[in-house]
């Protein structure tokens, strides 16, 4: 479908309770034997792999899943959201003061909107270059059309003509 994106749904450890991550890691952790001197190799790798099922179980009960907006923006970034944060304060400022002549609220504001403009532009195009510098073989080609295919509006497509009928005659106009 136009305008989606594909989106892995990944661990949201932002959003962790690292208290209760911790107090069960510590519970399960205490479970386990105590620790010894590892003489072979298949003891390693039996202790790691008890050490991994309990890490990964304590994950699985406590971190979130995100879930992303198949129409997010990719190349959002919080940096952004700060700088729209303080241009949009701003705005809000000058709107009260918008009468007063020399007032340096002006200049801020101004200063403001062009550095999230250039922030913006900035962004895009090292996303834009990031995503070239990791495409594949087979990518490559959905590349070559997108940038070398006719511009367009997407949604001109797909939203019919409106028809108008003429109330007395009900012909369509």
């Amino acid at each position: 479908m136009p305008g989606q994106t594909d989106f892995e749904v990944k661990f949201n450890y932002k959003l962790t309770d690292w208290e209760e991550f911790h107090e069960t890691l510590e519970a399960r952790l205490a479970v386990l034997p105590e620790p010894e001197e590892l003489t072979m190799i298949a003891q390693f790798h039996a202790t790691l792999k008890q050490l991994d099922l309990v890490i990964k179980a304590a994950i699985a009960k406590h971190v979130p899943m995100s879930k992303p907006s198949p129409y997010s923006k990719h190349w959002w970034m919080k940096e952004l959201a700060t700088l729209k944060k303080v241009k949009e304060k701003l705005a809000r400022r000058l709107y009260e003061r918008r009468v007063v002549d020399g007032d340096p609220i002006h200049e801020a504001f101004q200063q403001a909107r062009n550095n999230y403009s250039e922030a913006i532009q900035t962004t895009k195009v090292e996303h834009w270059t990031e995503w070239l510098e990791s495409l594949d073989r087979e990518e490559v080609w959905s590349a070559n059309q997108l940038v070398t295919g006719p511009t367009s509006d997407c949604g001109r497509g797909q939203v019919p003509m409106l028809q108008v009928k003429d109330p007395i005659t009900k012909v369509v106009t």
